[in-house]
């Protein structure tokens, strides 16, 4: 053999070799950060998902008290002396599963938890008699409510690529407990809540 095809058979071989490297390392690399984004997708969904837990666990227990207090008919009410031991955790619950939300959502998660968390805080009050009184005061906060619900839930599924679903709750509108639009209860700060 002479000098020549050797020159070209290494220059192959050196050649076959370094793009073989470059195709594993870049088959690499995207592996790794697929991974690595599906990793902090199921952390932000888990975030997502507690906050959200907590906000309904806090809105039932608002729904539980309003029954008590005949501003509508709904869930069997809990004793009173009960309801605001649960009430004063599920806000606890809000606080901290807040912050994660905070840490690792999205901006547009981030906006509508607050609205959510604004607008649970109002239910809340509602229920308690704090901050609004009647059926059309409840009214008004339960839509403003379950519409920021449907906000936040929509910013979710954005956030994690989850394709928009169908069962989405209607808006306030057309909602069968109110047909009052989504308005604040108040504007007040809420007593006594550090929370905030």
């Amino acid at each position: 053999m002479d000098v020549g095809t050797q020159i070209i058979t290494l220059a192959s071989v050196v050649t076959g070799g370094a793009i073989s490297l470059i195709a594993t390392t870049m088959s690499e690399r995207i592996k790794w950060k697929r991974e690595h984004h599906a990793r902090w997708a199921d952390r932000r969904l888990e975030a997502y998902r507690n906050f959200a837990q907590a906000i309904s666990l806090s809105s039932a227990l608002s729904r539980s008290l309003a029954t008590d207090r005949g501003l509508m008919n709904g869930p069997f009410p809990i004793p009173l002396e009960e309801i605001e031991e649960r009430m004063l955790q599920a806000d606890y619950e809000i606080a901290a599963t807040y912050e994660s939300v905070r840490l690792l959502g999205a901006n547009t998660v981030v906006n509508a938890a607050d609205m959510l968390r604004y607008s649970t805080w109002e239910l809340c009050d509602a229920a308690r008699g704090l901050s609004a009184t009647g059926e059309q005061k409840w009214n008004a906060a339960y839509a403003f409510y379950r519409d920021q619900r449907a906000i936040y839930y929509t910013a979710t599924r954005l956030s994690l690529n989850i394709p928009d679903i169908e069962k989405t709750p209607p808006p306030s509108d057309q909602n069968p407990v109110s047909r009052t639009p989504g308005v604040r209860a108040s504007g007040e700060e809420r007593p006594g809540s550090d929370l905030r």
